[in-house]
């Protein structure tokens, strides 16, 4: 039995890279032992130390053949390319391997308007989860008076009976006073605003996240590239906002370098143009004299979104950029040059190629 898979990964360069570096393209392989990555997200690769690559990951929902299976640094790997590797965890494996745990990832709905508790202030948060939205789950905790907690956000946890789930929850962390820090049962009224945040209509509500509630997002076989560029945008700021950073501003003439280097990117993809130069250059052509730069491009098929919305193509950029910096590597590029306090302007220049790829190009200064 044969398979084919088209190229099916992100595309991103490096600031400062030497070159840039293509996906995968797997064509015709046997399918003895295959691994398909998990949909909806992104698979990084790992070197055989264990390094995470930059510049390359694989499509959602697609297909690989597995070479070697190694743990490194104790985590299960499976070998896709000489020396590149797919975590076990980030993919299901046909043949006698069995998938280290389900393709489907675990979501809580709230039942009713849901107060959070946030961690590292060890008291309750300020916005509640609205009702009927749904949320990922990240990683569970039950305390000494029963209460098990899930994590809806980098901070927040709700109370898991006031949620159903489509799966079994895993066996919580017990963590002895984990919640504690406030009570947690009952009506709470912010200190800062005298909200009530289980009942009051004006307190806030985190809006859901876009790949679980996309009501108000209409999904599009073909891209609007300028509310694609307006997501990118507001998704670095949102981002820098995060962190305490000032926004960017939209610089025109950036703009237009962006618009010029991204279908440079297509014909040459690297941080080198097509007519030998280094990316900088294209500041002199549009007039702009700053000397402190930075570039980042990106790119993926549109029709692999799990979400085809510009929002959903924004995210996927940022989390791969942010992706880039898990496990042993604790540095990227791609994120720096969007979270650097000393770039101020950016432009944004979008492209789709005639097979389907959507490319981003993202220019910085100060």
């Amino acid at each position: 039995m044969k398979f084919n898979t088209k190229s099916a990964s992100v595309i991103a360069a490096l600031a400062m890279a030497t070159t840039g570096v293509l996906a995968l393209n797997q064509t015709n392989a046997d399918a003895a032992t295959v691994a398909t990555t998990h949909p909806g997200t992104y698979s990084s690769l790992y070197r055989s130390n264990g390094t995470i690559i930059a510049n390359r990951a694989l499509g959602p929902d697609t297909p690989w053949r597995v070479g070697k299976i190694l743990t490194i640094n104790g985590e299960k790997m499976y070998q896709v390319a000489t020396n590149e590797y797919l975590r076990a965890r980030d993919s299901s494996l046909n043949g006698k391997f069995k998938p280290q745990q389900s393709t489907t990832k675990l979501v809580g709905t709230a039942k009713t308007r849901l107060a959070l508790y946030d961690r590292p202030q060890s008291s309750m948060a300020s916005r509640s989860l609205g009702k009927g939205t749904s949320w990922q789950i990240g990683k569970i905790f039950k305390n000494k008076q029963g209460i098990t907690f899930v994590q809806v956000s980098t901070n927040e946890y709700a109370n898991a009976a006031d949620m159903t789930f489509n799966q079994t929850l895993p066996t919580p962390t017990y963590i002895e006073d984990f919640g504690m820090g406030n009570n947690f049962n009952g009506p709470t009224t912010d200190p800062n605003t005298n909200y009530n945040i289980n009942t009051d209509p004006n307190a806030p509500i985190i809006d859901p996240h876009p790949e679980y509630n996309n009501s108000n997002q209409s999904e599009t076989v073909t891209p609007n590239l300028s509310e694609v560029q307006s997501a990118v945008f507001a998704s670095i700021n949102a981002e820098r906002q995060s962190k305490g950073i000032s926004p960017l501003i939209q610089d025109s003439s950036l703009t237009k370098a962006a618009s010029i280097r991204v279908e440079e990117t297509t014909r040459k993809f690297g941080h080198t143009r097509p007519n030998g130069t280094n990316a900088q250059t294209v500041l002199t052509e549009v007039g702009n004299s700053s000397t402190y730069y930075g570039e980042n491009l990106f790119g993926t098929p549109w029709d692999q979104l799990s979400v085809r919305t510009p929002e959903h193509y924004a995210k996927v950029v940022m989390d791969n950029y942010r992706g880039e910096m898990s496990g042993s590597n604790t540095t990227s590029n791609h994120y720096t040059n969007l979270m650097l306090p000393s770039f101020n302007k950016v432009g944004i220049g979008v492209y789709q190629t005639s097979d389907g790829v959507v490319y981003v190009a993202e220019e910085f200064t100060n």
